[in-house]
């Protein structure tokens, strides 16, 4: 509604036109009362108007306020205040979408339109919540029918709650605000009849394509249907006068029906005395049929860290002396270095960073990002075995000691989204192989390997220090696997500089260890040298490599590395001690581009430790069976 009161153009300054015509175009000044007149009319066979309905003045305001704002748009709550600078603030529901309504004015005349912002899906982010819920409290046929009907509710939907909530409102007439807030009773919404879980069946009928709506369906029609999206496949279903998806979950078979002809050949002969004479039969028949069923299974995308927390590629671990033919849990192996890689095509001779040619095994882990929903097939090709995880599942096995060999997946339905992604691999000798390719609706069908642009690692979140663990009563005069052990408590420090009476956090004063870990950042390319002085052992380890050796028990004592050629960057960081009995210290020191090349305690600024992102509450659990 554009209007202007009469008045307005008396008390405007005409030479402010051009400005008055930008503020026109945002706002909307009411009518005096008399000017506004709204009617309904319809017209008859011979073409006479006959009224139906009629309002004039502040009734008929409400009737186009009521039709702007909409009826199918709940208002949960509103905080207005009335001054002469006035606002509204309202939280709308319209649908499953939650939407935040502003609108403003000055004096009692001056009011801007409604402007509606959508905030939020409420139907998506309960869906994300449902699927994160382990099956044994939920089935994923529960959580994908109570997504549907989500998906299904109709802005039709909120008319039945709208007309059995009640407005409480609080207000302070002197200060000119007030607040209402309309609840809807307990189950003032629709009952559907909650179905029984059933067993995953065949999905029936005629798959509805290009949606996940079953709403333009006939009765008649409806239960003749089905639907998919990333989360499942669901039978369309008859539910309170509508054809709506949150039937029975159900999965998709793709049949290939082959018929092979099998020939039998008789020969009978007959001879009679006076002549001989052979007669031979022969008979073809077909006999065989052969059926082969192919189940799709669905993958579900998971709450992954936002794009901006995201680069290309892969991280990958590197172990060493510890190859298998069947490869071995390296996820509870402590990886000798840590690597970024953009795919993974490996040949021998052509394998990244690897420090021997054999006895050695990969882990890479990150995510696979897919554009397109649709079926999706997993290859790896490797020399010796290798597996491929999606979502922590096992999707290709490609296990044991052979020369290259390549293995596949099922079909695994993807919607567009973010999946975990382990890939692993371990060659014990001879020739090395390792390639992870796919093919989908993102490759056009085509089998190609992964590229860079679909494989992502979160990209580390640092801040300053080192992360140390603590251990008791587990002191050698050689420190022992410390990275094998659990520790007492952890804690981080800014440095490692620590003499007698001075070691922060320690909880007694003999047979104790410490391990800390994290990354040196270096900011000059260029030859550093470490150093450890230590009572009693120490060690140092520069990206997965022991650079510094002070083992023993015996009294403060340094040693240092090689000369080390490190570019700018951050470096992975461990360094251990450990103290059997008598005096303590342990000091990490270094020189290099970065000091001047004279040797300093490694400072603050140049040690980080990972922070751990913080999601939701709750406690990250690890399950280990068969151990």
């Amino acid at each position: 509604m554009a209007s202007i009161k009469r008045s307005s153009l008396l008390e405007s300054n005409r030479s402010l036109r051009s400005e008055e015509e930008k503020v026109q175009e945002s706002l909307y000044w009411k009518t005096e009362e008399d000017d506004l007149y709204l009617a309904s009319v319809e017209y008859g066979q011979d073409l006479g108007v006959n009224t139906t309905s009629k309002s004039q003045g502040r009734a008929a305001e409400e009737v186009i306020r009521q039709s702007e704002e909409g009826e199918e748009t709940f208002k949960l709550f509103s905080f207005k205040n009335s001054g002469t600078v006035n606002f509204e603030v309202k939280g709308l529901l319209s649908g499953n979408v939650l939407q935040l309504g502003l609108q403003m004015g000055f004096g009692p005349h001056y009011q801007s339109p409604q402007q509606v912002i959508p905030l939020v899906n409420i139907a998506d982010q309960f869906a994300l919540i449902l699927m994160a819920m382990p099956d044994d409290i939920v089935s994923l046929e529960s959580r994908a029918r109570a997504i549907a009907a989500l998906k299904d509710f109709s802005r039709g939907d909120v008319q039945e709650t709208k007309s059995k909530s009640k407005a409480n409102k609080a207000e302070d007439s002197k200060e000119g605000w007030s607040f209402d807030v309309n609840s809807p009773p307990v189950a003032s919404g629709k009952q559907r009849a909650v179905q029984a879980e059933d067993p995953l069946v065949e999905c029936q009928g005629t798959h509805v394509e290009g949606s996940f709506s079953c709403s333009h369906l006939q009765e008649a029609d409806c239960e003749s249907y089905f639907v998919t999206d990333g989360l499942s496949h669901m039978q369309c279903a008859w539910v309170d006068g509508r054809c709506l998806s949150m039937g029975t979950a159900c999965y998709t078979t793709t049949s290939t029906t082959t018929t092979t002809s099998t020939t039998t050949t008789s020969t009978t002969t007959s001879t009679t005395t006076t002549t001989s004479t052979t007669t031979t039969s022969t008979t073809t028949s077909t006999s065989t049929r052969t059926t082969t069923t192919t189940i799709t299974t669905t993958t579900l995308a998971i709450d992954a860290p936002s794009p901006t927390e995201l680069e290309h590629g892969l991280e990958c671990d590197y172990f060493y002396d510890q190859a298998q033919c069947n490869v071995p849990d390296l996820a509870s192996l402590t990886p000798t270095h840590r690597e970024i890689l953009p795919n993974i095509h490996m040949n021998r001779g052509k394998f990244p960073y690897v420090r021997q040619e054999d006895n050695f095994c990969l882990r890479c882990k990150g995510y696979l990002s897919t554009k397109k929903s649709g079926h999706y097939k997993f290859y790896t090709a490797s020399d010796d075995g290798s597996l491929l995880y999606l979502n922590g599942a096992k999707v290709v096995d490609n296990n044991g000691c052979h020369g290259e060999r390549e293995r596949s997946s099922e079909d695994k339905y993807l919607s567009a989204g973010t999946y975990e992604l382990v890939v692993e691999m371990c060659d014990n000798g001879g020739g090395e192989a390792f390639k992870v390719r796919y093919e989908g609706p993102d490759t056009g069908g085509s089998k190609v390997t992964v590229p860079a642009s679909a494989l992502k690692h979160a990209h580390k979140r640092l801040a300053e220090g080192l992360e140390c663990d603590y251990f008791y009563d587990q002191a050698q005069c050689n420190v022992p696997d410390l990275g094998g052990l659990t520790p007492s408590h952890s804690a981080v420090l800014p440095n490692i500089y620590m003499h007698k009476g001075k070691f922060p956090h320690v909880k007694q004063g003999d047979n104790f260890c410490i391990r800390c870990s994290g990354y040196l950042s270096t900011q000059t390319s260029g030859n550093y040298k470490f150093y450890t002085a230590s009572d009693d052992g120490s060690l140092l380890y520069l990206n997965g490599e022991e650079v510094v050796d002070n083992n023993g028990c015996h009294g403060e004592r340094e040693r240092s590395s090689h000369q080390k050629f490190l570019g700018p960057g951050i470096h992975r960081l461990v360094v251990d001690m450990c103290e059997k009995g008598g005096g303590e210290n342990l000091k990490m020191r270094y020189e290099g581009p970065d000091t001047g090349n004279s040797k300093v305690a490694i400072p603050t600024s140049a040690l980080k430790h990972e922070v751990k992102p913080f999601y939701a509450d709750g406690l990250d659990c690890d399950y280990f069976y068969g151990k």
